[in-house]
């Protein structure tokens, strides 16, 4: 059996897959890290306002858009974020800290 210096096209697609799948887990991984620091901000804030809230919102959407997270679906969220944290009642026995 003759072994060329030619790589076959079997590895050449298996390396790539492992590369894709590695830049796939590395943006995975900058987007938590990005969702945990803007959650953080929120956890940190002593009162829980409409200007803490849109500060967040900006955060979580730069993480998305970064992750390329569709911006429809970016807007969509940002607005359901809002939506709930300003305007939604906590249910009861739930402080909106809590909530």
């Amino acid at each position: 059996m003759h072994i060329s210096g030619k790589i076959p096209q079997t590895l050449i697609n298996t390396k790539s897959i492992i590369q894709e799948e590695q830049e796939d887990y590395m943006v995975l991984d900058k987007l938590g890290g990005s969702l945990q620091d803007a959650l953080k901000k929120l956890i940190g804030a002593g009162r829980i306002d409409e200007r803490i809230v849109d500060e967040v919102v900006k955060d979580i959407q730069r993480a998305l858009l970064q992750a390329d997270v569709n911006v429809k679906l970016v807007m969509s969220l940002s607005q359901k974020i809002k939506q709930r944290s300003l305007k939604e009642e906590p249910p009861k026995g739930m402080n909106p800290r809590e909530h």
